[in-house]
């Protein structure tokens, strides 16, 4: 699966690029804050429909759009051996989203899911095994959710009604009778919440071993064994179906209601979730060197990649925004050395002579104010 052509207007700082791209790896460099990574989140916006940053679509659009503005535009022309030649355009502003794939507009996001896959690896994922839980589940749900269509829908009802149940709770401080409105979202926060729970131990099995057997390929010492577990509550990692979990999550929240009142917040549910990284069998976050926390953040991206590739049948692409220059060389090396020639891959980086170190550079590209110039044709650079 791999980008032929794209085309971005009026996104953050670009005003308009057209491109074609190489199948394999492409070099985007350039000094901070020109649009680099923009170009990339543009694309992966193809992905989930979503900006990887987090940020809303308003923020997405230039600051100052000129007079004839209509819209944000990102449309790319994508080959994949099963599908074949696919058309997808994402187009938004500031009331409205509109998707289409092969001029079909989509009725909902989460038909987008699956139709076009990525591997995302960014400066904030070598955090993965030192920052707060949070991280860790957005992981975990930025991979599901592409593999398994599924998985989304019951995490944004999940989502949803643990919002409102949220709401709820703090309006019950001081007005009792909104409880009423709080139990059916607690029952779609357990209906939704027990499929997203059983997703996760299934998945994260297979996670497990991928990442393991990554780990052991760059790991200095044969004794470096790493492993990742599922943290849920325990009554939960027991039950055999999703239906016990959901009567079991229900049940939990429904005696903790008091309780969570006085928080303003739902306390047990998927969202308390979180992943244990384990390197000797010990928590990576007490015990591992830095050096070794970002070795399992590369671990865990390669089964990441691996995990898309046998679910989908082919390849995703893999992004690699400015993260060459936050590795030393042997981890640099390593990182490229997961790059899999079948792989279309895009890098960023502020370091042109980075590009010495990726021996399989197809096409480079300059960003500089928003706007991009193919460099030199750089086949086989760096041999």
């Amino acid at each position: 699966m791999w980008i032929q052509t794209a085309e971005v207007q009026y996104f953050r700082n670009i005003r308009h690029i057209k491109c074609t791209f190489a199948p394999g790896v492409n070099v985007i460099y350039g000094v901070n804050a020109q649009g680099k990574t923009n170009m990339l989140e543009a694309l992966y916006m193809l992905v989930t429909g979503r900006s990887f940053r987090g940020s809303p679509d308003k923020d997405l659009i230039p600051w100052n759009p000129p007079e004839f503005y209509a819209a944000t535009i990102v449309r790319a022309q994508v080959d994949s051996k099963i599908s074949g030649s696919d058309k997808f355009l994402l187009s938004f502003d500031q009331t409205q989203k509109c998707i289409m794939v092969n001029d079909v507009p989509l009725k909902r996001l989460g038909e987008l899911i699956g139709k076009f896959n990525c591997v995302l690896f960014t400066p904030f994922d070598l955090d993965l095994v030192t920052g707060p839980p949070t991280r860790r589940r957005r992981f975990v749900d930025l991979l599901l959710s592409q593999i398994d269509a599924q998985y989304l829908y019951h995490l944004q009802r999940y989502d949803k009604a643990l919002r409102q149940c949220n709401m709820t709770l703090k309006y019950a401080r001081s007005n009792p009778k909104v409880l009423e409105q709080l139990f059916p979202w607690q029952e779609q926060m357990s209906e939704h919440g027990s499929e997203v729970i059983m997703s996760r131990r299934r998945y994260l099995q297979e996670i497990d071993a991928l990442a393991s057997a990554a780990y052991t390929r760059f790991a200095k010492e044969a004794s470096e064994e790493f492993s990742l577990h599922y943290m849920t509550n325990q009554a939960f990692a027991e039950c055999a179906s999703a239906t016990d979990v959901s009567q079991l999550l229900l049940r939990t929240m429904r005696n903790r209601t008091d309780d969570d009142i006085g928080r303003g917040f739902v306390s047990v549910g998927p969202h308390r979730d979180d992943l244990a990284l384990n390197l000797y069998g010990r928590s990576a976050d007490d015990f591992a060197s830095q050096g070794q926390q970002r070795s399992i953040a590369i671990a865990l991206k390669q089964a990441e990649l691996e995990l898309l590739t046998q679910i989908r049948g082919e390849r995703p692409m893999l992004m690699l925004d400015d993260i060459l220059s936050e590795l030393d060389e042997n981890r640099r090396r390593a990182l490229i050395d997961f790059m899999p020639e079948d792989v279309q891959t895009f890098v960023t980086t502020t370091d042109a002579t980075l590009i010495q170190a990726l021996h399989r550079v197809e096409k480079s590209f300059n960003m500089d104010a928003g706007m991009i110039t193919d460099g030199e044709d750089s086949q086989n650079q760096g041999q």
